[in-house]
């Protein structure tokens, strides 16, 4: 969902306004944050065997990161993004991996992956307990109309509506105030 908000803000802006109007310290914080996640992912990857602190350690480093983040740019699109990454985060440092709804997966015509949650062999996702999880987790489907079906979480909701907020809507607010 992150990467269909960048890609559509993107377009908004070279299309409507034939330049991109980003404050580049915007993007290059939020694309080292990406960044930084993908190589931890890649880590785990390596040695999907390795200790349930390992895992958890992401949830911790996304957790400092929220808050660094929340820190240095305290706007409003940052805010959103920053809480839905504490979200996500928290989950992560919790439970080691994405709790996932299994009912969502089948919604979303995620049977495959919902196999390999079974079999416990998913280094990103867990299947879903009580708890936090259950409002916290990847519990919203996002079906197969949707081209790229998935289950999401608040946590990502949030992300995807902060990058909204810097991508697409601010600069459309900036544009309108110089008319």
């Amino acid at each position: 969902m992150l990467i269909e908000v960048i890609v559509i803000g993107l377009l908004v802006q070279a299309f409507f306004w034939k330049k991109a109007s980003l404050n580049l310290d915007y993007l290059k914080t939020i694309l080292g944050i990406l960044a930084l996640l993908l190589v931890l992912r890649f880590l785990i990857r390596l040695n999907p065997q390795g200790p349930q602190v390992l895992y958890q350690l992401q949830g911790f480093l996304i957790i400092g990161l929220s808050l660094l983040l929340l820190r240095q740019k305290p706007r409003l699109g940052f805010i959103l993004f920053s809480i839905g990454l504490f979200l996500n985060g928290l989950m992560l440092a919790l439970y080691g991996r994405m709790p996932v709804d299994p009912s969502a997966l089948v919604q979303a015509g995620q049977e495959s992956v919902l196999k390999l949650l079974i079999q416990n062999q998913s280094t990103s996702h867990c299947l879903m307990g009580r708890g936090l999880q259950e409002y916290l987790g990847d519990w919203i489907p996002l079906p197969k109309a949707y081209p790229l079906a998935r289950v999401i979480s608040p946590g990502d909701i949030l992300m995807s509506l902060g990058l909204a907020y810097l991508l697409i809507i601010q600069p459309i607010v900036k544009e309108m105030s110089n008319d």
